[in-house]
């Protein structure tokens, strides 16, 4: 918002009351405040207002009295709910981190002008359906709170970016709750209580960016082709056996995070197909051996894979030629493996905690 960064910002209520009609930034951030300052009414032509780190319980009526305002930052109070006439039909951003709100209300609609709302470490169990109605929404921060479901409405958030669901209390999500979102780029779900994949984030095309780690997903959707945008996968800490042939139609993908999964081996159809992969996260599973289908990962730069049940790498595993860090730790190899001698684009490699006896002349006097 440039208006907003250009603006001149006050962190002294006495200064800027002596030419309030002019002031467009206040800042009063660890004031020790219980209450917004009555003052505030004076700066009718307030732009941005960053009352955090107070002991604020309530947010007054006469906010409406500022209707300049683009940016309320409330972060570190005590507030409970919003109040019931919110009126500020330019406010952009808001921030009510670390409070104790318990619900996003019916009047949230009347914030039509919000593209960044910020409600992080608090309470909230319930989202009302009007929650659908900011069309303007750009990001949306919900984490760590003790939200359970989603209202269909969010189907309707045209314009969101970027969604932050984690650390809730998820266990499914409706199926068309996604439906309208086709800008959706970045989608976190990571520390929830699914058990199965939601089928509503395959409506998601132009997702980029996909967390569900800490989940309970045992099985996955053969549907990631609907995915085609993607490029970061994170589904670690789960329960997952199995990687579904779709995968591989991810032709984008730059980054998968499987790490402690259930797998006992991987999909060679997928690793024929991920030509752009440049980071893989394999540890804390129970594969007993990387197949030959590996070194077809021709921009693999990083290989995480430890705590399996390997002792051996493929024959053509020194054809991962721009392969930077190799982490195969807590492994069963007995001796290194010395075709990693040939391998000179290797930056790092771990193989610690293995069974290694290492001998005058081995790996370790040479790297």
């Amino acid at each position: 918002m440039s208006t907003i960064e250009n603006i001149e910002i006050y962190e002294n209520l006495s200064e800027a009351l002596a030419e309030a009609s002019e002031v467009e930034g206040l800042r009063l951030n660890g004031k020790n405040l219980s209450t917004f300052p009555e003052e505030l009414r004076q700066f009718t032509n307030l732009v941005s207002l960053d009352l955090s780190e107070n002991n604020i319980q309530e947010i007054p009526e006469f906010i409406g009295d500022l209707p300049f305002l683009e940016e309320l930052v409330l972060n570190n109070n005590q507030i409970q709910a919003l109040p019931s006439h919110l009126n500020l039909p330019k406010l952009q951003r808001l921030e009510l981190g670390w409070n104790r709100l318990t619900a996003i209300p019916a009047n949230i609609q009347q914030l039509p002008a919000l593209d960044y709302l910020y409600l992080v470490n608090n309470q909230i169990n319930t989202i009302a359906e009007e929650i659908g109605m900011l069309q303007q929404l750009d990001t949306l921060w919900l984490s760590n709170n003790e939200i359970s479901t989603l209202p269909s409405s969010f189907g309707n958030l045209a314009n969101l970016y970027s969604l932050y669901l984690d650390n809730n209390g998820l266990s499914e999500l409706p199926s068309s709750c996604f439906k309208g979102c086709q800008k959706l780029f970045r989608l976190d779900l990571s520390y929830n209580q699914l058990e199965s994949f939601p089928l509503s984030i395959f409506d998601l095309s132009n997702l980029y960016h996909l967390k569900m780690s800490e989940n309970q997903l045992t099985d996955l959707p053969n549907l990631f082709h609907k995915l085609k945008q993607l490029q970061i996968l994170n589904l670690s800490k789960n329960q997952i056996t199995i990687l579904p042939n779709s995968i591989a139609t991810l032709h984008h993908l730059e980054e998968l995070i499987l790490t402690s999964n259930q797998l006992a081996n991987l999909n060679t159809t997928i690793l024929e197909h991920l030509h752009q992969l440049k980071t893989v996260y394999l540890s804390n599973n129970q594969l007993p051996e990387l197949p030959n289908e590996i070194s077809n990962l021709k921009a693999l730069k990083k290989l995480s894979i430890g705590n399996n049940l390997l002792n051996k790498l493929p024959a053509n595993f020194v054809q991962l030629h721009n392969l930077e860090t190799l982490e195969i730790d807590r492994n069963h190899f007995s001796t290194i493996p010395v075709s990693l001698k040939q391998m000179l684009s290797l930056k790092h490699l771990d193989i610690s905690r293995n069974d290694i006896v290492f001998e005058e002349g081995s790996l370790k006097k040479t790297l």
